[in-house]
């Protein structure tokens, strides 16, 4: 007796007895029958939710497809949303042109998605391997200018400027404050220290036309973000050291062998007295301060700590532009 039993599609277990038996009842065999149900895929999951890569680079995804006993189809399907940006092929992506793309990986009518940014080095950056998320979440390269806004040499100081000024400091009263009042640049929660037309503007970073990198160097050149300075200094080793005499700050990749120096320039706030020059290297950010309209933020690299700093807007700090 061949006993045959369809494949069971359906995602339910399925029970069932089969009775053998003489047609005179003497001999009989009873067989139960239990039939595992079909098990689908319900999730795809990726090791990266974003990513960035150099155009001529390359990175693999890696799928897991859930559950691990599904008994349907667990072949993963690779595409990209932009072939022209980057290709994929069995989870490795290749970097073709500048842009964004997303990476789909499709098993069945489930699917993960990767969003992949490709960028190019601009000529005079340096390529530290600094990673940061933009306010979406997706990951992008950070690449830092070799040398001060204004400087020839890498342990040049080049101009100082106040915060969102874009000529150099000079004894005449910062541009966005009239006495105690704002003009521009008003975070949300100080609203009593407007001085400007209308309403507030509830700014806390600076639009392109006050960002002297912007404005200096053009393209896709800028002051860095707050948070930027905080990924120069987690994701990079740091070391005090003197480069043709001049004091300053070495910031070199943990991932490859290029570093960027930053130069102990001081700071002053009349653009002909150089306060701490040698000791002291203070670097606006783009980033407005939280404690009051009249703070901004920047890096301040001495002899035995580079931390975060917070002070006053008009005094001249030198500048270190980036690019992504």
């Amino acid at each position: 007796v061949i006993l045959t039993i369809d494949e069971n599609q359906t995602y339910e277990n399925r029970e069932s007895t089969v009775l053998i038996s003489q047609k005179n009842g003497t001999l009989s065999a009873r067989i139960s029958i239990n039939q595992k149900k079909r098990i689908a895929v319900s999730f795809v999951n990726l090791n990266k939710k974003t990513t960035a890569i150099i155009v001529g680079n390359s990175e693999s995804l890696t799928a897991s497809v859930y559950p691990s006993d599904a008994t349907d189809d667990k072949t993963v399907s690779w595409y990209s949303s932009n072939d022209d940006v980057a290709t994929v092929d069995n989870g490795e992506i290749i970097a073709v042109s500048k842009g964004q793309t997303i990476i789909t990986a499709q098993v069945g009518d489930v699917s993960a998605k990767c969003s992949v940014r490709v960028q190019v080095v601009p000529e005079g950056a340096i390529n530290l391997e600094t990673i940061c998320n933009d306010e979406e979440g997706n990951a992008y390269y950070i690449f830092w200018a070799k040398t001060n806004i204004s400087a020839e040499t890498e342990d040049g100081y080049g101009e100082y400027y106040a915060w969102g000024v874009t000529e150099p400091i000079s004894s005449s009263p910062y541009k966005w404050l009239n006495g105690s009042k704002t003009t521009k640049y008003c975070p949300p929660g100080f609203e009593d220290y407007w001085g400007g037309v209308g309403s507030p503007d509830g700014k806390t970073s600076l639009d392109s036309e006050d960002d002297i990198a912007q404005v200096k160097l053009g393209g896709d050149w800028r002051m860095p973000k707050s948070i930027e300075f905080d990924a120069l200094v987690s994701q990079c080793s740091w070391v005090r050291i003197t480069k043709n005499g001049i004091n300053g700050t070495e910031f070199k990749s943990k991932v490859n062998s290029n570093s960027i120096f930053l130069p102990a320039a001081g700071y002053t706030n009349d653009g002909v007295n150089i306060l701490q020059e040698g000791i002291y290297g203070l670097y606006w950010s783009s980033r407005a301060g939280w404690s009051g309209v009249e703070w901004a933020i920047g890096l301040g690299t001495y002899p035995n700590q580079v931390t975060t700093v917070q002070t006053i807007r008009s005094q001249g700090f030198t500048i270190r532009a980036v690019a992504e």
